[in-house]
């Protein structure tokens, strides 16, 4: 039986209204009811407790090969195939540390760009159309060291025994090269190894390897060629000298330390360090600043951290923990745009089947993994394609889904990105949503609410965002806090292919702000 929870149940459970005595008195109360649900639910502000995470470059617990990660991260030499192709995009390319860890686009513009240094929104193909738009949003990286059962909209690349606090270093790894539940015996460490391989040897992302050439392991082993000078295709190659100090072995030869392995641990260490947790809710969760987050925050994290069955919006159902994620998959029926994933509804091949793609069992049709909502407001458009993007927007879509897609209003993308199907492939998605919710097979329950609690959520969501990225400006055209994961004028080029990024108004992104350090 569908359940409607209306405005009038929420304000009759005893949620802070006008009726209180005073600004004082509801301020106290809401401080004494969050304190007892964080308490209730465990929680301590810092989801990065017991964990093994790499300091951040540049700082002075850093290691080398930190150092070297954040070089080839920024490195375009790591794209193209080394011969007529021009190197022109880099992993930061669509995860720069000064956007959140992703790129501000609905959907990402990997090789292929007109302007391969111009990053954010402006970013387009050069010419004609003949690399197909990625059909999914970049996912921030920011906090990537954090999951623990699967990275990926759809969790395609899942750890095989997810243990807490262990990014899935403990046991095996399934990825895409695999298949779902086997064990890939080249995954490396981590999720984030795992993912980083995958990363480099796709063809739209870094176009690496011949274009008809999927097998990961040979694409990976031609980058190492390339970095090891096998076949003088970069401009200047010193990558033998930056490898010597990144694994502290200075009289190492090329074939010893640029292997596979030691490539993808410098990428997957650098990124790993990407931590970013110092919000102001995490200094209110941890207790003794109870002027950390504002009133409304408050107000709008009771109502979060609140089930539906006592009166609040049950965000907590799926956004649990210090890490505000199950890690499990929902659906949403997100308005579906851009080119998808190919799968083929019988009317359209630009549909996203979602985690049915990575299992083949029918209840994972249209279900996508619960993001984590730290660092949410920095980290849009939002949806597993970017259909949103203000973060409001998607707030309100949780409320009515169905309503919400079916009032999607397209011209807040990218006019190069398709919306011609996005009623109709969402429709599928919804069906299979009212399904579950007449079955009760799903947490997502129909709310009626009002502007007082979407502008609450927004608030408490704003609270989330570590402060060195909520310092940037709106346009998001400088490095301000991250510039410790970006490289300057003082660190090495070893290509000479380092990517110098600039936003639409040529603002720069390069690591050379000495604010907020």
């Amino acid at each position: 039986m569908r359940r409607i929870i209306s405005l009038a149940c929420l304000l009759s459970v005893g949620f802070l209204t006008a009726c209180s005595d005073g600004s004082t008195d509801v301020g106290q109360e809401a401080d004494q009811r969050l304190n007892a649900l964080i308490q209730q639910l465990g929680m301590t502000g810092d989801p990065t407790t017991n964990r093994n995470l790499p300091a951040p470059p540049t700082t002075v617990n850093t290691t080398p090969v930190v150092e070297l990660g954040k070089l080839l991260f920024f490195s375009q030499g790591l794209s193209g195939r080394g011969d007529e192709d021009e190197f022109d995009t880099a992993c930061a390319s669509c995860h720069h540390p000064a956007l959140a860890g992703s790129d501000d686009l609905s959907l990402p513009y990997g090789v292929n760009s007109d302007v391969p240094e111009l990053l954010g929104p402006g970013r387009e193909f050069l010419g004609s159309n003949d690399t197909p738009i990625i059909g999914r949003n970049s996912i921030s990286l920011i906090n990537i060291g954090l999951w623990d059962h699967a990275l990926n909209h759809d969790g395609s690349v899942e750890s095989l025994n997810p243990v807490a606090f262990a990014n899935g270093s403990v046991g095996s790894i399934s990825t895409p090269d695999s298949g779902f539940g086997v064990a890939d015996d080249d995954a490396g460490e981590n999720l984030v190894t795992a993912q980083t391989r995958l990363s480099l040897a796709n063809a739209h992302m870094m176009r690496n390897g011949d274009l008809d050439d999927d097998d990961t392991n040979d694409v990976i082993d031609d980058i190492v060629d390339r970095l090891r000078d096998d076949n003088n295709d970069l401009p200047v190659n010193n990558w033998l000298e930056e490898f010597r100090t990144g694994f502290e072995d200075p009289t190492g030869t090329a074939t010893e330390l640029i292997t596979p392995t030691n490539l993808i641990t410098a990428l997957a260490e650098y990124q790993r360090s990407l931590v970013f947790t110092v919000s102001p809710w995490a200094r209110y969760a941890a207790g003794g600043n109870l002027d950390a987050i504002s009133l409304d925050a408050k107000q709008g994290a009771i109502l979060a951290l609140t089930s539906v069955n006592d009166g609040g919006l049950g965000c907590v159902d799926c956004h649990s923990g210090d890490f505000f994620t199950d890690e499990q998959y929902h659906v949403l029926a997100v308005p579906q745009i851009g080119a998808g994933m190919g799968n083929d509804n019988g009317q359209n091949t630009d549909d996203d089947f979602g985690r049915f793609n990575v299992t083949g069992v029918e209840a994972d049709r249209y279900a996508f993994r619960t993001p984590t909502l730290l660092n949410v407001a920095r980290t849009g458009p939002w949806g597993h394609d970017g259909a949103y993007t203000t973060l409001e927007a998607m707030v309100r879509h949780h409320f009515d889904p169905e309503t919400n897609v079916e009032e999607y209003n397209a011209s807040q993308l990218d006019p190069e990105i398709s919306a011609a199907n996005v009623q109709e492939n969402t429709g599928f998605a919804i069906d299979v949503l009212n399904d579950q919710i007449d079955n009760d097979q799903t947490l997502l329950v129909r709310l009626t609410t009002g502007d007082q609690q979407v502008t609450e959520i927004m608030a408490f969501l704003n609270a989330l965002t570590d402060v060195r990225l909520a310092d940037a400006p709106v346009t998001r055209t400088q490095i301000h806090c991250v510039a410790p994961w970006v490289p300057n004028a003082s660190n090495a080029n070893p290509d000479q292919l380092r990517l110098n990024a600039n936003s639409e108004d040529d603002g720069s992104l390069s690591g050379d702000s000495d604010q907020c350090q």
